[in-house]
């Protein structure tokens, strides 16, 4: 039996997208969502989103919900995570779920899971997901994990500082 999407999904406002995601990403996948972009909207076996979005490209989406109330999008595009495309699919989840349609559970061996795990987040080669990871980290955040590298990584803090300014 398919698990019904998290009801995160049905309450999620426009200002809650826009504080969750920055808001020229809102509006692209506001706009993504309305020119009918988003197709085969499923479950995954864990309640999370997996859809196919055809933009420039056609793109595997997952939307995951963390915690209960953060979500997590993941894109086989060049973004990879948090991107429009992962909007859209929230955005096309409300709709399903607004006019009482249930989505069916994808199948295990769904081509899309495979595309997402390969080019997802935890991908080493990725260095657009690192950078959409960074870019969601706070300024505290970030330093400490700069100074958790330097203390823990021979010869990081050299290598960093030959690419600062010379000091005046």
């Amino acid at each position: 039996m398919a698990k019904k999407p998290n009801s995160l999904f049905k309450s999620l406002t426009l200002e809650t997208l826009e504080d969750r995601f920055e808001d020229y990403i809102v509006e692209h996948g506001q706009r993504c969502h309305s020119q009918g972009q988003v197709s085969n909207l499923t479950l995954t076996p864990d309640g999370d989103l997996l859809a196919w979005v055809k933009d420039t490209g056609r793109h595997a989406v997952t939307v995951e919900v963390t915690q209960g109330e953060f979500l997590d999008t993941y894109c086989t595009c060049d973004e990879a995570v948090d991107c429009k495309h992962g909007v859209a699919v929230i955005l096309e989840c409300q709709a399903q779920l607004k006019a009482k349609r249930t989505l069916p559970q994808c199948e295990k061996n769904d081509p899309r899971l495979g595309l997402l795990s390969e080019n997802g987040p935890d991908a080493d080669s990725s260095t657009a997901s690192i950078s959409a990871l960074l870019n969601r980290l706070t300024k505290a955040q970030l330093v400490s994990m700069i100074n958790d590298v330097f203390r823990n990584v021979p010869g990081a803090a050299r290598a960093a500082q030959q690419h600062l300014p010379a000091a005046k």
